[in-house]
């Protein structure tokens, strides 16, 4: 399976968000199998997230915690090792986001997701910049 990868940053692919959504979302540990029933998808295929998660892992995305008893083996319990907001952030980055461009990338994002006009970015920008000097 390549690499799949932007400036070294890990970039989830659709099934591997989907799996990283149901980490993010829960308030505990999870194993596969409990990912598994979270999905309630009948043409998931264990054997295919199992192998997921090891992707996961190997990519520090997620992070094993211990092992809970599954039957006569022990199953392993997975946490993400980054927040979502962490992850986006390491995304901004690979684009070719600069330590320059944060004040006016902020100051998009929130005007994109509450609606503000260009003069908040323009106060916001400016805030930015006087704490920053």
């Amino acid at each position: 399976m390549p690499k799949n990868v932007f400036n070294d940053v890990f970039i989830l692919s659709e099934k591997q968000e989907q799996l990283m959504e149901i980490l993010w979302k829960s308030d505990k540990s999870l194993t596969s199998m409990d990912i598994m029933q979270i999905l309630n998808d009948p043409h998931a295929d264990y054997t295919y997230v199992v192998r997921m998660l090891s992707l996961l892992e190997k990519n520090h995305m997620i992070s094993e915690v211990g092992t809970v008893p599954s039957g006569k083996k022990r199953a392993r319990l997975f946490v993400p090792a980054l927040t979502r907001q962490q992850y986006a952030v390491r995304l901004a980055l690979a684009s070719g986001i600069t330590r320059e461009d944060v004040p006016e990338v902020a100051s998009a994002l929130i005007q994109e997701v509450y609606g503000f006009g260009p003069e908040f970015g323009e106060k916001l920008n400016a805030l930015i910049a006087s704490s920053t000097q």
